[in-house]
């Protein structure tokens, strides 16, 4: 049986300015990235949550969400680890803050 997604009703994500000033993410991208940022934030946390969650909480399909996730890693924003290496039905997503990003960060918010 499929475990069911809840999401408590007070519970949000924060897009800050700088995610659409400086990386440009628009749309899902923007919002995954968002939810991925609230776990894993100044590289000390990560988000293992299940797609359903972030499906579920953007209002998007999975495929959509898999997808975004795949862009994020391509584009260097995230880091991906398979925690079940034979299947890769388990992953942890971290956000990848490099020192270049940080200063554009500090800059444009200047």
């Amino acid at each position: 049986m499929k475990k069911k997604t809840t999401i408590a009703p007070y519970n949000y994500y924060v897009v800050q300015y700088w995610m659409i000033s400086v990386l440009k993410l628009r749309g899902l991208k923007l919002h995954v990235y968002a939810i991925i940022y609230g776990f894993s934030q100044n590289n000390e946390g990560e988000y293992n949550g299940s797609m359903n969650y972030l499906a579920k909480f953007t209002g998007s399909s999975r495929m959509a969400v898999w997808t975004a996730l795949n862009e994020l890693e391509k584009a260097g924003l995230l880091e991906k680890e398979n925690l079940n290496s034979t299947t890769g039905d388990s992953n942890i997503y971290k956000v990848k803050i490099t020192e270049e990003l940080a200063r554009r960060i500090n800059s444009n918010a200047q």
